[in-house]
């Protein structure tokens, strides 16, 4: 498609993508309408003639550079031309950040600036890497926008097929930035693009693979820039082949900790995440030494990204880091955008980090203020942090179980379960969610089960052992604590997630421990075994009975509770009490650090004040 470019000649070492801001005057595009309010007519005017306005300029400047007189091999004529383009692109991602197009002409800009960088390269006499690179991440920006990476690949596939095997051509030559920046942007167009075929019996996969080599022999020239910008574009393609990969670049990392500025770190620390290298627990471990530094060092969403890492590796932080982190984000929770606070909140349960009630309180009205503004997704996080913390304010209830109730559509399967189970266990659960969740889950089983007995029934791969084991704690919540709700769940569904449920025994506590508090009980002059029961709705019990009265026993260890309070159990552990009460035992907990730690004299004390009491036995 394009000229060899003979480098001796027209490239120069180690030249560098062009920079984000140009000096130049930028083309005299129409005013966006996000400078001051419109209404949706003329909205809509307005960027109908931005599109039209756009396609003139890009036709002016690609119609002057194939007019030059001259057609020989000018790098900066072409260049300079590429520069115009780039000028009209950043004016274009500017106006799609503001989401005032509609879908459809969002597509519309970018199949215009698609062509127009096909057009310019096209026309020039010589084409070099850096201009295939330009344009190749100039488009991915605008697909990152508008997330239509897949269909602008289906309708342009011809020119971005002919951009790659160019740049295969000169992979060995392409220095680390160029690298960097086109795995990054093919990282725009999502996994799927590493099955497209470059002819040969090559795919955009076996290319990335040659990358990587290229990649190891320079490693040494790559800059943090430029290893923060690959790992992110590795971790869009979220393929498990490049674990081996990422680690070596672990490895390179953590070597250079101290020249990585807090956005690249915040971004080695999200690839992290994404791609679960456990290779980079060690690495984000040493990141936290630089969350001792001033915070303010990095943006929200950068230490969202870092914390959100962690969480993705179980790489604990520590009780400090986490509570510096927690005071930041309470500072500058009106800066956050909803993702940035979904994502918080998750990483602090995974972390086991409460942040206590009052970090709650303060995040309460940016969620109910701003709760047409999240995802699903990001009010999923939200109620299940609130789940694990066992606590939520009533603002945060009220607003995302209005918002799931309105908009329940909009939720996936997985994603409408996991809100349902969060608000029972923070004891929030209603019919109405409840009936939203049965109807889902019937739609999803092509009716099914309405109609089974539970036996033998056939469950689509959509419908996961999970997401029944979640409905199913859903069930036992409003049966056997708010009975008055009166609700209604057809057999076969019931029976299935209770099958789900019982065949994990879900919740169980740690039992090796449960002997020897029994066998302390019987030195008290008092004998029991060690049955284990399974009540009515599935809750596996270790029962000890003191007179009339029935003791769940449980033994809790430290995963169980927060990492800054040892002795406050996970959100999930209270809901399981309230349902042995309920079902008539008393729960008594046995924290293990605590047992452990007691002689035999404590122990006696401990079960006296604690489990004999409760059967009014008096030892002495």
């Amino acid at each position: 498609m394009w000229q060899r470019v003979d480098r001796a000649s027209h490239m120069v070492e180690g030249a560098k993508a062009p920079r984000h801001q140009v000096r130049d005057k930028k083309p005299n595009l129409p005013r966006h309408a996000s400078a001051g309010y419109m209404g949706p007519a003329h909205k809509d005017s307005h960027s109908r003639l931005f599109n039209l306005h756009l396609k003139r300029v890009v036709r002016d400047i690609s119609q002057d550079a194939l007019s030059k007189p001259s057609r020989s091999p000018d790098r900066r004529s072409g260049f300079q031309t590429i520069r115009q383009i780039i000028q009209v692109a950043e004016v274009c991602q500017d106006t799609l950040k503001n989401g005032e197009l509609s879908p459809r002409e969002e597509k519309e800009m970018l199949v215009t600036m698609v062509d127009a960088y096909k057009t310019i390269l096209m026309g020039l006499p010589v084409v070099e890497p850096l201009q295939l690179v330009t344009a190749l991440h100039r488009c991915a920006a605008m697909v990152k926008i508008t997330g239509e990476g897949r269909w602008i690949l289906s309708k342009r596939r011809s020119f971005f097929i002919d951009v790659l095997k160019q740049l295969q051509r000169e992979i060995d030559d392409l220095d680390a930035r160029m690298l960097s920046t086109m795995v990054w942007s093919l990282g725009q167009f999502g996994p799927e693009v590493t099955e497209e075929a470059l002819g040969g019996g090559l795919t955009v996969l076996d290319l990335i693979d040659q990358v990587k080599m290229v990649c190891e022999r320079k490693l040494s020239a790559f800059n943090p820039k430029d290893v923060s910008c690959l790992m992110v574009g590795l971790a869009y393609l979220d393929n498990r082949d490049f674990g081996r990969f990422m680690s070596t670049l672990c490895s390179e990392i953590s070597l250079k900790m101290s020249s990585y500025g807090p956005r690249e770190l915040a971004n080695v620390a999200w690839a992290i995440g994404k791609m679960q290298i456990k290779a980079g627990r060690s690495v984000i471990k040493k990141m936290e030494l630089r969350l001792r530094s001033p915070l303010s060092d990095f943006s929200p969403q950068g230490i969202c990204n870092l914390i959100w890492g962690a969480a993705r590796v179980r790489a604990m932080l520590s009780n400090d880091s986490m509570a510096a982190v927690a005071a930041h984000v309470v500072r500058n929770r009106a800066k956050l955008a909803p993702q940035d606070v979904g994502n918080f909140m998750w990483a602090f349960a995974k972390l086991r980090f409460f942040p206590g009630m009052v970090f709650l309180e303060q995040l309460a009205p940016v969620v109910s203020k701003r709760i047409r503004y999240f995802q699903p997704q990001e009010i999923a996080n939200v109620l299940y942090a609130c789940a694990i913390f066992g606590e939520a304010p009533s603002e945060i209830v009220n607003a995302t179980r209005t918002y799931i109730l309105d908009f329940r559509d909009r939720f996936s399967l997985q994603e409408l379960i996991n809100c349902g189970w969060s608000l029972a266990i923070l004891g929030e659960l209603d019919g109405w969610v409840y009936d939203a969740l049965t109807e889902r889950l019937i739609s999803e089983n092509g009716g099914d089960f309405a109609s089974s007995t539970g036996v033998g029934v056939h469950i689509p791969p959509q419908i996961q052992d999970s997401d029944l084991r979640q409905f199913y704690q859903c069930l036992l919540h409003l049966r056997y604590l708010f009975p008055e709700e009166l609700v209604e769940t057809p057999i076969g569904l019931e029976r299935a997630a209770r099958r789900s449920w019982i065949s994990l025994n879900v919740m169980s506590p740690i039992n090796y421990l449960v002997p020897r508090v029994v066998q302390t009980l019987s030195s008290l002059g008092y004998a029991c075994e060690t049955p284990k029961f399974v009540v009515p709705g599935g809750i596996t019990v270790n029962e000890v009975r003191i007179s009339s009265t029935r003791v769940g026993l449980e033994v809790v260890g430290r995963s169980n509770c927060f990492e800054n309070d040892c002795m406050r159990l996970q959100g999930p552990f209270y809901w399981r009490h309230r349902l042995m009460e309920a079902l008539g035992w008393e729960p008594v907990i046995i924290y293990e650090d605590v047992w452990t730690e007691m002689d035999k004299r404590g122990q006696r004390e401990f079960l006296e004040d604690n489990i004999l009491v409760l059967g009014d036995m008096d030892f002495e």
